[in-house]
């Protein structure tokens, strides 16, 4: 019963138009030119609040933020991390993110 309710709510709040366009622009997010790591973190998990039914797994969301930074910021991770981000769970690569870009404010 609970999950039906929902589907429905989602469906009205989010229409399929919108579904499609929230989705698009997820899958091309991209760090601005002169956008910290910080900020880049933040406007991410905002989009990914705002469209809740956007259906990308953590893997997914990961692999999308990560492809959508500058080579600058790829290498600040990978030597803050001492490891690619991707090579971790998702959870150990979102708490490394949200380490880095704590201090990068």
């Amino acid at each position: 019963m609970q999950g039906k309710l929902e589907e429905k709510f989602i469906a009205r709040l989010f229409p399929s138009s919108i579904f499609i366009i929230a989705k698009s622009t997820i899958a091309t997010f991209s760090q601005g030119s002169d956008e910290h790591l910080c900020e880049t973190w933040n406007r991410f998990k905002s989009l990914i609040r705002r469209f809740p039914n956007h259906s990308f797994d953590d893997v997914a969301q990961l692999h999308i933020f990560y492809s959508g930074l500058r080579p600058q910021t790829k290498m600040m991770l990978k030597a803050s991390a001492g490891v690619t981000i991707m090579s971790n769970s998702p959870e150990e690569a979102i708490v490394i993110i949200d380490s880095i870009a704590a201090s990068d404010y």
